[in-house]
């Protein structure tokens, strides 16, 4: 790689003609360095011209999600070109950072119009540098990546049944400290936050450290700080929180007499680029993927919230289930088949329904994976952790016993929604054994 993030190709888009008089991307280039220097940003610079209504912002997407939404600024080299009758505002500039988007990366430019229509002309694919640290890691991250309802609660409670393993009970409460602290990360790893140490601004008010105000800084600084301030210091910053994480993991083994930790585990939504994040920090990660039949998944919710009174689990945005399982669960179950695709090599699956099944030998072959004491003694201790009476637990379930919850679709839900749930998360049923 030329640097940290190498640019791989940038595309126009032909079709794009129709509504914009004009657009180009000026940087960067294909096999060029994405940012000037040697740091985790990429720069995106060009122009847009709308054809019959004005383009007044350009928005950066990937996986769909909008990034940054940037105006135009001034371009006058655009506007004093007869053939576009361009405005005065035809520019733009932005600046992103890479470590939520994955090693390799798409990102998406489209144009914002003054009817608020959005018009996709370019693409821009990169390469991303692993980030690391000089931590060195005592605890190792046990990431287990999963969706809400899917059993992945007593999964955690049998990890903290293991001698091996720090985990917080996970009926008294879930804590987030990994992704607490990497979350910090992102956010501090933000171009437009961290080049506000150099670049304020006028206005120090409303967390302006964050980097939410445009315009968005550009480094005009000495290249050596440019590198510094996007690449060691962003590096330090990835080991200070480690450490933090290390440190809170530390205390709950304590409190809780594990005294032989190897793993902290802990629940990440598989929406999140946390669990990517963690393969890259620490060199001995494991992670677990813990799925459940998504149609039951989808009972389960419905009758959790049912239970407690109030909706969740994106019900609450939901106008009915037909909404709830297309918008808000089949992007997420998505998600989940996408980072499992990608990451099944070094990855390990466990089915809720296996669980229920054979508890035994699917905690078994867990514990081999993951390289921990895999006894028959330390079997039976853990998997007798989901027959244990646990304040919580029975707040937790939605059905008298785990068997009853299997295949529950095929009772709580009608012709209708069983066929939208097949259609909606088809190729993730068939890969997880469900069609």
């Amino acid at each position: 790689m030329n640097g940290l993030v190498d640019v791989l190709d940038v595309s126009l888009s032909e079709s794009a003609g129709e509504r914009l008089a004009g657009f180009r991307i000026d940087a960067p280039t294909p096999g060029g360095d994405a940012s000037g220097g040697a740091n985790y940003a990429l720069d995106l610079r060009g122009w847009v011209v709308g054809r019959s209504t004005p383009a007044v912002a350009i928005e950066v997407l990937h996986d769909g999600t909008c990034l940054w939404q940037v105006p135009l600024h001034e371009r006058p080299d655009i506007a004093a070109n007869s053939d576009l009758d361009a405005p005065a505002l035809s520019g733009f500039y932005a600046t992103l950072n890479t470590l939520p988007l994955g090693r390799e990366f798409t990102v998406t430019v489209q144009a914002v119009l003054a009817d608020e229509s959005r018009v996709e002309f370019s693409t821009v694919r990169g390469r991303r540098s692993a980030l690391r640290s000089r931590f060195e890691a005592q605890l190792a991250p046990l990431v287990v990546t999963t969706l809400g309802r899917t059993g992945s609660t007593i999964l955690m409670q049998l990890l903290e049944a293991h001698p091996e393993v720090v985990a917080y009970p996970p009926f008294e409460d879930e804590p987030k400290v990994a992704s607490y602290w990497i979350e910090v990360l992102l956010a501090l790893s933000e171009p437009a936050s961290y080049r506000r140490q150099l670049t304020p601004g006028r206005d120090l008010n409303d967390r302006w450290w964050l980097g939410a105000q445009m315009p968005m800084p550009r480094a005009r600084w000495p290249q050596p700080l440019h590198e510094w301030i996007g690449a060691t210091a962003i590096e330090a910053l990835g080991g200070f929180c480690q450490e933090q994480i290390e440190t809170v993991y530390e205390q709950i083994a304590s409190e809780f007499g594990v005294s032989s930790g190897r793993y902290f585990a802990e629940k990440y939504w598989a929406t999140s680029p946390i669990p990517e994040l963690m393969w890259e920090l620490y060199a001995d990660t494991r992670e677990v993927f813990v799925v459940r039949d998504f149609r039951d998944m989808a009972c389960s919710m419905k009758a959790f919230d049912e239970k407690r009174g109030f909706r969740a689990f994106g019900r609450q945005e939901a106008t009915d289930d037909e909404h709830h399982i297309v918008e808000q669960l089949a992007p997420r179950v998505s998600s989940l088949h996408k980072g499992w695709v990608h990451r099944a090599e070094r990855a390990h699956l466990v089915r809720y329904e296996d669980l229920v099944a054979d508890a035994r030998e699917t905690v078994g072959a867990m514990l081999a994976y993951l390289e921990i004491d895999s006894s028959p003694a330390v079997v039976d201790t853990v998997t007798r952790a989901m027959t244990e009476t646990t304040p919580g637990m029975e707040a937790h379930r939605t059905t008298p016993d785990a068997q009853a919850s299997i295949g529950r679709w095929q009772r709580e839900l009608g012709p209708e929604l069983q066929q939208l749930c097949e259609s909606a998360f088809g190729p993730a049923l068939e890969a997880f054994g469900y069609l």
